[in-house]
């Protein structure tokens, strides 16, 4: 069971821990339930954690390891995606995300995260996405953006902070800053396109590699990206399945309605099993939390009962190998049942209620 540090470092972590990828301007205070469950140990020269947070240091995330005997001539992209490309470019509106297939052989989707929302300082909508492939032995990682004011000259100064600047390569009509990392063999590629920002990410490899890499990155209609993506579970690809299966041993809230849960985005079975159960635990603590002030102990009760069980669930046991969002949800069913604090800061404790737990609960 964490201490009272590393249950503050979960809670935090649960909001969003990101490195220096531009993000929006409320991101500094966002709740969220967004978590990328990357298992890896590996340092990264390019500390290239996604949008996504990291709970506790046990995602570290973006680490990127190209496996020996590729050729580049083995991984340029058949010519015929070009025109795919091109005929997908033209069909999106301005900042809408295109579904990218790695078309190097052997490549696949492993993780997909999207998250959208309103910016309060600029009242800016944006959304941001991160998809990783994987060849067995190695990843790769494209983030995507739009939405907010982002300054991508001073995302490329950044990356030469540490790195030095490489030949551009042309890409989707417009042309990518490469840039390499001193001393280490990571290379990342930045570009606008069609008022979204791009960034892909590579580690391990030589810069020929970096680049046929780079050249397979395709554009596909939507039943053809789909068609490419792994059946084993990894991707959900149909929400309401998915969801229906998570909540199956899952005592529901009076009125609570998987609905909106079910036309959310492709995306890593982890994090939609993530906000599945944080949109369950914040109405049981609405309801304990307005029951308590109301004085009706036994709807108080009954929410107290429900989120006990919490952990038998299936879905959080599940997720216990993954990350450490499970222990989160039992620390707030511990607090029902027990003497209903949490702790909120460095030694602080505050009364459990919807707006200080890490789960993204609205009013």
């Amino acid at each position: 069971m964490p201490d009272n540090h590393e249950r503050e470092t979960i809670r935090r972590g649960l909001a969003v821990l990101v490195d220096d990828a531009p993000l929006p301007p409320e991101f500094d205070e966002l709740t969220t339930t967004r978590v990328r469950p990357v298992e890896s140990t590996k340092a990264t020269p390019f500390a290239v954690v996604g949008f996504a947070a990291a709970m506790l240091g046990i995602f570290v995330v973006g680490v990127v390891w190209i496996g020996q005997g590729a050729e580049p001539s083995d991984l340029a992209a058949d010519p015929s995606t070009a025109a795919v490309t091109a005929a997908t470019l033209a069909d999106l509106a301005p900042g809408v995300f295109p579904n990218v297939l790695l078309s190097a052989p052997n490549w696949s989707v492993t993780y997909i995260d999207y998250d959208e929302g309103t910016s309060a300082e600029v009242n800016e909508d944006y959304a941001v996405s991160t998809i990783l492939w994987s060849d067995g032995s190695a990843e790769a990682e494209l983030r995507m953006n739009s939405g907010w004011h982002t300054d991508f000259e001073a995302l490329v100064a950044d990356r030469l902070g540490s790195g030095h600047r490489l030949a551009d390569e042309p890409i989707w009509g417009t042309t990518a800053t490469m840039v390499a990392q001193d001393d280490t063999s990571s290379y990342v590629a930045i570009w606008v396109s069609n008022a979204v920002e791009y960034e892909f990410l590579i580690h391990g490899t030589d810069e020929a590699t970096f680049r046929a890499l780079l050249s397979s990155l395709v554009q596909v209609p939507e039943e053809e990206w789909i068609a490419t993506l792994p059946d084993d579970g990894r991707i959900v690809t149909d929400r309401s399945e998915a969801i229906s299966a998570y909540l199956e041993d899952v005592p529901l809230p009076p009125g609570f309605e998987a609905g909106s849960l079910a036309e959310g985005p492709i995306e890593h079975w982890y994090q939609v099993a993530a906000e599945t159960i944080a949109a369950v635990t914040c109405s049981w603590v609405e309801q304990w939390v307005d029951t308590k002030e109301s004085g009706d102990t036994q709807a108080e009760q009954t929410a107290v009962d429900a989120m006990a069980t919490s952990h038998d669930w299936k879905v959080l046991n599940d997720m216990r190998s993954e990350g450490d969002f499970p222990e989160v949800i039992w620390e707030y069913a511990d607090a029902m049942s027990g003497d209903g604090t949490i702790l909120v800061g460095d030694g602080e404790f505050a009364e459990l209620n919807t707006s200080n737990i890490a789960l993204g609960c609205t009013d």
